[in-house]
């Protein structure tokens, strides 16, 4: 009786001891498969330049796939770099506001004023112009014209969350909602050449840091900007 009693405190002290093992090889296995899909993301941006300058895809498809690749980019940095930092990948999407818990009724509720309020932006800067005679384009159409079916509907559905992760989840706490506001901007400015879109970038972004800020969850950031998006490809039809 009392050798079975110490064999299985033996087997209970070499599975103790398995068990770090293990769950330090899995999460190894997720950290170098996750740098490896940065890696393809990365170097899928040269390639497709490549093929561009070589007349072999259109400016459009270079435009929309390069996006994409650059968008996911985003994602796949922040979390590459907090599985770097020792994270474990449940503690990383917790930290970035991404819980079951922090998707709750209110914080829907909360995307929804978010993105109303982004609409009210969006009237505010047409009055203004209206009433000073201070064109604002937006080049939003114009740019989204021709692109493939699958830009658009990552545009809506992919590209917010990814840009959501690194402005508002990583950046906020570290930089600030003023500076991550911006840094959010100025790659809108660059793509549309539109001061609107500058503008109303940096609003939308000083908003929802807040609101992360405030919440802790992102999916009320998350939620307006699907909203934002979808709006503007649907303006298309």
């Amino acid at each position: 009786m009392l050798l079975h009693r110490v064999q299985a405190e033996e087997v209970n002290v070499l599975a103790a001891k398995r068990k770090p093992r293990r769950a330090a090889r899995e999460s190894a296995a997720v950290r170098y498969a996750f740098y490896l899909v940065l890696a393809v993301l990365v170097a899928s941006i040269p390639a497709l330049a490549a093929l561009y300058f070589n007349s072999i895809i259109s400016a459009n498809t270079f435009d929309a796939y390069s996006s994409m690749a650059l968008s996911l980019i985003f994602s796949f940095v922040v979390v590459s770099y907090l599985l770097a930092k020792g994270k474990r990948l449940g503690a990383i999407f917790d930290e970035l506001g991404m819980s079951r818990k922090s998707l709750s009724a209110k914080n829907i509720a909360i995307g929804l004023g978010l993105f109303m309020l982004v609409l009210l932006i969006s009237m505010l800067l047409q009055g203004f112009s209206q009433l000073t005679g201070i064109p604002l384009p937006t080049n939003v159409d114009a740019l989204l014209a021709g692109m493939p079916l699958s830009f658009l509907v990552f545009s809506f559905l992919i590209a917010p969350v990814n840009e959501e992760m690194l402005f508002r989840g990583f950046l906020v706490s570290r930089i600030g909602i003023v500076a991550s506001a911006l840094l959010f901007a100025i790659p809108h400015l660059l793509s549309y050449s539109s001061i609107s879109e500058l503008v109303a970038a940096f609003a939308f972004g000083l908003a929802a840091g807040y609101v992360f800020k405030k919440t802790g969850s992102l999916y009320p950031g998350i939620i307006a900007h699907v909203l934002v998006n979808l709006i503007a490809i649907l303006s298309l039809l």
